[in-house]
């Protein structure tokens, strides 16, 4: 068996210490590392360094400043590059390069992922909040939501973000059993900076050839609304996905609600010593919509109510012009 696979060439995990990837880097990085025996920063959640951003010792506390009726001023976002030039295991030119090539996230994508707005009153939960559902972008590496100045009864609420690299390219090839199989994919989780992810792919085995394009938007047109899309189309047969969701994107969201949509269709065969002996076709079509209510956060705790339908139907017909029935 001979395999050739060429992917996740620059791992950088973050703060939240996920057992897969962040991201990989392109070709040229990938070459470039192996050949120097480079090994990126941040690797394990021992190693990383996270952002370093203190509460000022002149801001009240959050109960005195939600007491005193506060609210939030100027937002300052700071969106960072995936390496830091001031730590030494990465002021190197690898590490360099690889910021260049990097497509900085926009301040529009973090922006539309807030909680708070300017003018809202203050309260440090909602601070909390933002600060977890960054983190979990699968485009930033870390994040820092902190009060830095308090005067005039408005608080100035500084806003720091780092980036990973989401692009990730892959080759591969394989030979077994006098069978060549093949394949590559190109994806990125944060494409241009918008925080949309597109992934594209093509493989091929002894059993089919497979095209497929996806898209996935957490923040429609800078929204709450999300968007999946997928079409997958192979030699024997193609899926269509489609989904549109408002989730329960905070502990405060009063609704949800889920429109999905799966359609599937293959020619399945059936092998005996390597010949096909039978065929039949396979139809799935999948609808749901979903939805559910919640009274927000009370004392500590969210109750949430859901319900929904679902359509979800298989049929099997034997193919035309075979003697077996399926």
């Amino acid at each position: 068996i001979y395999t050739l696979s060429l992917h996740d060439a620059l791992p950088i995990s973050g703060p939240r210490a996920r057992g897969e990837a962040c991201g990989a880097g392109a070709v040229v990085l990938f070459a470039l590392f192996c050949a120097n025996g480079v090994e990126a920063a941040k690797l394990t959640s021992t190693q990383h360094t996270e952002i370093q951003e203190p509460r000022p010792a002149d801001v009240p506390s959050d109960e005195v400043l939600e007491a005193q009726g506060a609210i939030i001023g100027k937002i300052e976002l700071d969106v960072r590059q995936i390496f830091d030039e001031h730590d030494p295991r990465e002021n190197s030119g690898l590490y360099h390069l690889a910021d260049k090539l990097h497509v900085r996230t926009k301040q529009s994508t973090i922006r539309a992922q807030l909680l708070f707005h300017t003018g809202d009153k203050y309260n440090g939960g909602i601070l909390a909040e933002t600060e977890r559902n960054l983190r979990a972008q699968s485009y930033l590496y870390d994040a820092r939501v902190v009060p830095v100045k308090y005067a005039g009864g408005k608080v100035t609420v500084r806003v720091i973000t780092k980036d990973v690299w989401t692009l990730s390219p892959g080759v591969s090839f394989s030979r077994a059993g006098g069978a060549n199989s093949s394949g590559v994919n190109f994806s990125d989780s944060n494409l241009l900076g918008f925080g949309k992810t597109v992934a594209i792919a093509h493989s091929s085995n002894v059993d089919r050839t497979t095209n497929g394009i996806s898209y996935d938007d957490e923040n429609v047109l800078g929204s709450r609304w999300t968007l999946g899309a997928a079409y997958i189309n192979a030699s024997d047969g193609a899926q269509r996905t489609f989904a549109l969701s408002q989730p329960f994107y905070s502990l405060e969201t009063p609704w949800t609600v889920t429109v999905k949509a799966i359609t599937f269709d293959r020619t399945v065969s059936r092998y005996n010593l390597g010949d096909i002996v039978d065929q039949f076709k396979r139809d799935e079509q999948y609808y749901e919509i979903s939805g559910g209510l919640s009274s927000g956060l009370i004392d500590g705790w969210t109750h949430r109510v859901y319900a929904g339908m679902r359509y979800d139907q298989n049929v099997f017909a034997q193919v035309p012009g075979t003697l077996t029935p399926a």
